[in-house]
């Protein structure tokens, strides 16, 4: 169990750290070309966390760990050693792409502190009320945004709150869904079919097509899980699923007009030929761009990952040391739109594996933690949210939170089932 730091100094943890989920991403610093992220005031505030919990645990005179910080070490070696190792022999890779998780898994801390003076629910509502006005201004063309790329005083086609895009906060949505779902607080159901109804309709604003999916299944999950007679279930399943498709297929949304050719032919027909064309080049440039971008009746943004990920895995299977250790964390640059393809071949097998089991032993800490885990996997899909800031400290938030609820709840260390060095 993690011990208890002073409680002045854990509540101005819990206050920073809380604060920066409501912060626009503001580049101060550009640190290197072709990144969206440079140094940011967020990163200036994490390091004053981080100083606040080194000085709390020096105090405590902490010398042990718990096995989820010794699983998290595993994972982050295997990151870092990858990048040394591709450095070193190959000249590439990003170590910063590593270290980002490092800054993540503070919000760990925070969600554990957090949560032993907070609940998750008042800190859910004031997010998504706080971001939901955000983005409705910004539909109106009120407002702007400050996205990946900068600001954007015009961003009313696809809303990002106050996110870096839409498909952040998309996930975000999806996140804090799935804990007003799955969380030990059992709401009656006419509050969750609003509170379904008003997330729902935010994440249409988005055009997030993952986030999307990941919403519907996640209410399913519930509604199954829910239902004392499956059979009936099925066939009211049926009624929920139709209802959604006629409301997102005949309302205008953005989902529905991003997603009108991606299941035409052109979309098949340009992956062959990309195949065909692709020419690898070592050592690494940069990513192919697209070369035909007046394809008719093509969903472009399929097409433009089919290119890159054809680029990626032509690479990634012809390179064999890669497939265990992988190309190094932040090879492929600021957008491979395709969070497990980046995880694998930038990763290897080595990294993905540790990745997903420290998420597997991280469910186990409350539903509420594999709602998140699941939006997370399904995004990952379509999108680099695995290294998105705000989308992983918001998970690493939640598995702090929980992993505390967890740990007081059954009175004893989780920890007591690994190695005694583990406490």
């Amino acid at each position: 169990m993690i011990p208890e730091i002073n409680k002045t100094l854990s509540k101005i943890v819990i206050f920073i750290g809380v604060i920066l989920f409501f912060l626009p991403k503001v580049n101060l610093i550009n640190l290197q070309a072709g990144e969206s992220a440079g140094l940011r005031v967020d990163d200036i505030i994490i390091f004053f966390i981080f100083i606040f919990l080194i000085l709390g645990f020096c105090i405590l005179k902490r010398k042990t760990i718990t096995w989820i910080e010794f699983f998290f070490g595993l994972l982050i070696i295997s990151y870092l050693l990858s990048n040394i190792i591709n450095i070193c022999f190959f000249g590439q890779s990003n170590i910063l792409y590593s270290i980002r998780y490092i800054e993540y898994f503070l919000f760990f801390y925070i969600g554990y502190y957090y949560s032993i003076n907070y609940k998750i629910t008042t800190f859910l509502f004031w997010l998504l009320f706080i971001n939901a006005i955000v983005m409705i201004l910004q539909l109106f063309n009120v407002i702007g945004g400050f996205a990946s790329a900068g600001f954007s005083d015009s961003i009313s086609d696809r809303v990002i709150g106050l996110t870096g895009g839409p498909w952040e906060i998309g996930l975000i949505i999806n996140f804090i869904f799935a804990i007003y779902l799955f969380d030990e607080k059992q709401y009656p159901g006419i509050k969750i079919n609003l509170i379904f109804i008003i997330t729902f309709l935010l994440i249409l604003l988005t055009g997030s097509r993952m986030a999307t999916i990941a919403h519907l299944l996640l209410f399913l999950i519930y509604k199954y899980n829910k239902s004392a007679n499956k059979s009936l279930f099925a066939f009211s399943l049926t009624f929920y699923v139709l209802l959604l498709i006629g409301l997102i297929l005949f309302i205008p949304n953005q989902v529905t007009e991003r997603s009108a050719g991606l299941f035409s032919k052109e979309n098949i027909d340009e992956f062959f030929i990309v195949y065909r064309r692709m020419q690898i080049n070592h050592p690494f440039t940069g990513l192919p761009l697209l070369e035909n971008t007046n394809i008719s009746g093509g969903d472009l943004s399929w097409i433009m990952r089919v290119t890159k990920w054809t680029y990626i895995f032509k690479d990634f299977f012809g390179t064999p040391y890669t497939w265990f250790i992988g190309f190094g964390p932040g090879l492929w640059g600021s957008a491979v739109d395709g969070g497990w393809v980046r995880l694998l071949t930038e990763c290897g097998i080595i990294g993905t594996s540790f990745f997903v089991f420290f998420f597997k032993k991280a469910i186990q800490f409350g539903k509420p933690v594999f709602g998140v885990v699941l939006s997370l996997y399904i995004s990952m899909i379509m999108i680099d949210v695995n290294i998105s800031y705000k989308a992983m400290a918001f998970v690493f938030f939640t598995v702090g939170y929980y992993y505390q609820k967890s740990v007081h709840q059954s009175g004893i260390y989780l920890n007591q089932y690994y190695p005694d060095t583990l406490k």
